[in-house]
Order: structure tokens, then C-alpha cells, then sequence
């Protein structure tokens, strides 16, 4: 085999890997890009989190609730944790105080916000130990005390889902 059919085959087989690796990366973008309007994207729209305006919340009254909820902790891990509901006023841009229930995260407020009251948990820490769960509840309750005074996000428009903390999450309570 001559020098110049070797050059030829070895230029051929780059060119072959090139491609292959610029279709890997090309398939992995694609599934990026999926996955992040799935995990990113849609938990936004569904909250209508981008019409959020600010306001001021304060901490009116918490409590647990007397219920323990369960949780997975892990494979083949179950645990419990007490629920703690922490109820807040805010005030809206028509000067008006409203009330609202808090939750730690928007995933929290999307699957328990339409629960009754003994299952609107502000918090849901989910360790092994239920010792330590409460621990992290309690502590967690210690942050949002009676009376403390925090920025918050609301919604204008809805009645039914409408305060978002810049870490927390709220959702209206009927006045």
C-alpha cells in the first residue's frame, strides 16, 4: 500500500470520528436542551413564576399541625417528619394585607398547596432519624418566627397561587 493511499485512509477515518463525535454532541444538546425546559421551563411557566412582583411578608403565626408526613429517604428508606405550617401577611400594590401560607420550595407549593390545612407543610426535611427531622423543623420554624419581616414575591393576578419568597414559596389563603 502506497504512502498516499495510507495518508488518504488515515485523513478518511478522521473525518469519520470527526463526524461520529460531532452527531454524539449534537444528540447530547438536543437532550440538554429537553431536559432543561422539563426540570427549568415548565415549573416557571406553571407558577406564572415571571409575573412575581415584590413585596414585604411578615410571619403571623406557625404551628405544627399534629400530623406526621411521610417521606423517601433513600432506597428502601421511609421517614416522617412533623408539619409545620407557618401562616404570613403581605401587602400587594393595591395596599391591601393579604394571607398566605408558607412553603420552602415551589415543588412544595405545587403538590401541597391545595391540601387541607394539617397537610400544608412549610418545611419537609426527610432524614433517617425522625429525632432529626424534627430537629431541622423546629429550626426551621426559628428562621420564620412571629413577626419577622422578609422581601417575598407575589402575583398580582391570581387569587390562587401567588407569593413567592426568594427562596420560599406561598400560596394564598382565602381573607
Amino acid at each position: 500500500m502506497s504512502d498516499e493511499r495510507r495518508t488518504a485512509m488515515a485523513k478518511l477515518n478522521m473525518y469519520r470520528c470527526l463526524i461520529v463525535f460531532a452527531m454524539v454532541m449534537a444528540a447530547c444538546a438536543a437532550v440538554a436542551i429537553i431536559v432543561c425546559g422539563v426540570v427549568i421551563v415548565k415549573p416557571v411557566i406553571e407558577t406564572k413564576s415571571l409575573e412575581f412582583e415584590k413585596t414585604r411578608c411578615t410571619t403571623t403565626k406557625s404551628y405544627l399541625t399534629g400530623r406526621w408526613m411521610d417521606c423517601s429517604c433513600g432506597d428502601k428508606c421511609s421517614s416522617a417528619y412533623p408539619c409545620l405550617r407557618i401562616l404570613v401577611t403581605h401587602g400587594g400594590k393595591d395596599n391591601g394585607t393579604y394571607s398566605a401560607v408558607l412553603f420552602d420550595t415551589e415543588q412544595r407549593l405545587n403538590s401541597n398547596g391545595h391540601l387541607g390545612e394539617d397537610s400544608q407543610c412549610a418545611f419537609a426535611p426527610c432524614d433517617r432519624n425522625r429525632n432529626t427531622n424534627m430537629a431541622s423543623v423546629k429550626a426551621f420554624n426559628d428562621t420564620h418566627s412571629a413577626n419577622e419581616v422578609y422581601d417575598c414575591l407575589y402575583h398580582p393576578d391570581d387569587t390562587a397561587v401567588s407569593i413567592f419568597l426568594f427562596i420560599n414559596l406561598l400560596v394564598w389563603l382565602p381573607n
